[in-house]
């Protein structure tokens, strides 16, 4: 919660104004603006230093970014970029991973590293008077490893640990089988920019890992690990000389190889697209969404400013005003590779969900016309400022800056100045940047709603629709029979091979028919269902659906035969829900005794179900004209034979066949 302010200039402009009075020249040149001041220098083997010196402080911060991470992880070969970052803080040169650790932490620095999808980090933070040793550090860290067979085996379980790793069970295996490539929809930045993303992979973790070697993780630096694509940051009191020679001296040596492309060219769908879902969830969530296909640096830095020059402006008329409809709306540049997305959302309170819409497309049609008052525009604008100065005075701060927003070395050649870019921006500019960037090809609505009715009323209505369908389902399949006149009944009994072997085929194919209608509905719901805003209409088409999901699954289970059921004239064949099949005499094309070789060997196998294997005892064979017979077992075939024999008016079955 915030502090109430009632004087006449902000905190942090009293903070700023303090540190200035109390500041060296040079001090104040920093701390009038923390991002001016960084040196570019790109070695002779391709590696880009981004040097600032900050008189003064404590700490340094060195750091070393690639923008390349687990989404260019090899097919196969999962996990690489994780691991590889792993085994460069492993045994090398000699030195054990506990002793390469305690350089830095014996020093009271802090060292790590981090993968993420599209870039790798690692950096040390650390006192002023090892900042030189640290930036040897580093640059030992990205030599060349050996990595020893051993080491490499020794470093996967915390690999594992971290990640969660663990074999697959065969629910995990029946789910890949249920779910191959073609059945799963693409991920979200592969659908929406046409970047495809390791997400997009199903793979076992645990196997994957485990099958990596020296060879695979080589193969990985080797291709992505090329001094053309590092970053070597250093911020703090040093001398340059020192640090330019020292970064020479660490990574000058790095073999200079090509720098590979991280991701293929984005493709932009060019379609707006919106969705709605009602949840039981006291209030709505609101999300909304602009992608934006390869910004330059430019409007990745206006992109930035209109994150945080936004994210007042909705805090001051959703949270701070009089309708507190909101305890505040998240404003993020999210990026990937060459591709991001712009995104506004929050949890809205239910009755001002309308009103928060409103202001919200209000604030960006005032972005696209540049039709905020210029006094407001003057003293957000400023606030933001204000506010990037005083968060940016660190070396650590300065060092996050290029972890988050400045790793693509394509994008970044120099470090920019962030903060004259935020003085310098216009409204003029801002809209320039907003007409063509925020505009409904690219938009993505997102509308989590609160559901009108009570969890109690929706769990007994679909406990009613369950009942009906079923009710329905059932006067469907059935039809009236006069059980007075039944005669015999015999369960047909399976064996356990056959119980195992015709389970197992009967539930693959249940569920191969329920995982195909359920990719036609996922299909379904996100095309024509998901984009109308219409409780009535969303809960019609679930519903339809769902009553056909259990009617198909109902239908699956009359196919699998249970009993026998004899009567004057007629038999039939009860299966598993509700139907039951009649046979009459002129249905029967024969009605034996037969063991296996009799059916198993013979064509007769094509034209019957078979549910007997018939090798220790004979079963009853059943063959029909025009339709599948029945070759099973029962308690006693003998007096089967004989009830049905008479039912069905046939000549006397034969016996002992084989």
């Amino acid at each position: 919660m915030r502090t109430p302010y009632h004087g006449t200039m902000p905190p942090s402009l009293l903070f700023a104004a303090a540190a200035l009075f109390a500041a060296t020249p040079a001090q104040t040149d920093s701390l009038r603006n923390p991002f001016q001041g960084f040196e570019t220098h790109v070695l002779d083997n391709g590696v880009r230093v981004w040097f600032k010196s900050l008189d003064g402080v404590s700490n340094v911060s060195v750091s070393v970014t690639l923008p390349f991470g687990a989404d260019q992880d090899p097919p196969g070969k999962e996990e690489s970029a994780h691991f590889l970052e792993h085994m460069l803080f492993s045994d090398h040169g000699g030195r054990t991973e506990e002793e390469i650790k305690e350089e830095i932490e014996g020093r009271g620095g802090q060292r790590n590293g981090l993968t993420y999808p599209d870039r790798t980090f690692y950096y040390v933070t650390i006192g002023r008077e090892h900042g030189l040793f640290a930036l040897r550090w580093l640059g030992r860290l990205m030599e060349p490893h050996e990595m020893a067979p051993e080491v490499v085996d020794r470093n996967r379980r915390p690999v594992a640990v971290e990640i969660q790793a663990e074999p697959w069970n065969l629910l995990d295996r029946a789910g890949v089988l249920l779910n191959p490539s073609w059945l799963r929809p693409s991920g979200y930045w592969e659908r929406e920019f046409g970047v495809a993303t390791r997400a997009d992979r199903v793979y076992d973790r645990h196997a994957t890992l485990y099958a990596l070697d020296r060879d695979d993780l080589r193969s990985f630096y080797d291709r992505y690990y090329a001094p053309g694509a590092m970053t070597v940051t250093v911020v703090g009191d040093l001398p340059q000389d020192s640090v330019l020679a020292v970064a020479r001296e660490a990574f000058g040596g790095l073999r200079q190889r090509p720098v590979p492309e991280a991701y293929e060219d984005p493709v932009d769908p060019g379609r707006f697209r919106r969705a709605v879902t009602f949840q039981f969830s006291p209030n709505p969530r609101y999300r909304t969404r602009f992608k934006v296909f390869e910004p330059t640096s430019d409007e990745r830095l206006d992109l930035l400013f209109i994150r945080d020059f936004l994210s007042r402006r909705l805090d001051r008329r959703l949270r701070y005003g009089e309708d507190k409809a909101v305890y505040g709306m998240a404003v993020s540049v999210v990026y990937r590779g060459p591709v991001a997305y712009f995104a506004v959302e929050g949890t809205v309170a239910e009755d001002a969900y309308a009103r928060a819409r409103d202001v919200i497309e209000d604030e960006l049609e005032a972005l696209r016309n540049g039709g905020h008052a210029p006094e407001e525009f003057e003293e957000d604008r400023t606030a933001v400022v204000e506010r990037l100065r005083s968060s940016s005075q660190t070396a650590e701060s300065l060092a996050l800056w290029v972890r988050n927003h400045l790793y693509h070395q394509d994008v970044w050649q120099d470090f920019p100045d962030v903060l004259a870019a935020y003085e310098s921006v216009t409204q003029e500019r801002l809209a320039s940047l907003s007409r063509s960037r925020f505009v409904r090809e690219d938009r993505l609505d997102y509308l989590d709603r609160k559901q009108p009715i009570p969890v109690e009323v929706g769990l007994l209505l679909l406990l009613v629709g369950v009942w009906a369908t079923l009710r329905a389902t059932r006067w469907i399949l059935t039809s009236p029979v006069d059980m007075r006149n039944i005669r015999y009944v015999a369960r047909i009994k399976l064996s356990l091979p056959v119980m195992l072997v015709s389970g197992l085929l009967f539930a693959a194919g249940g569920l191969a028919m329920i995982r195909l209608w359920a990719f036609a509905a996922e299909r379904a719901a996100y095309h024509w269902i998901e984009p109308v805003d219409s409780y009535a209409v969303q809960v019609a088409a679930y519903g339809a659906m769902g009553a056909l999901t259990l009617i198909l699954a109902v239908a699956w289970l009359s196919l699998f035969p249970r009993k026998i059921l004899v009567f004057p004239d007629h038999i039939r064949v009860k299966y598993l829900s509700y139907r039951s099949r009649a046979v009459h005499p002129a249905d029967v094309e024969g009605l034996t005794l037969s063991r296996f070789a009799d059916v198993w060997l013979s064509p007769t196998v094509l034209g019957v179900t078979p549910l007997a294997t018939g090798l220790f005892a004979p079963g009853v064979l059943l063959r029909l004209r025009g339709r599948r017979g029945l070759f099973f077992r029962v308690r006693n075939a003998e007096e089967l034979l004989d009830v049905m024999g008479e039912a069905l008016r046939t000549d006397e079955p034969e016996e002992g066949l084989n």
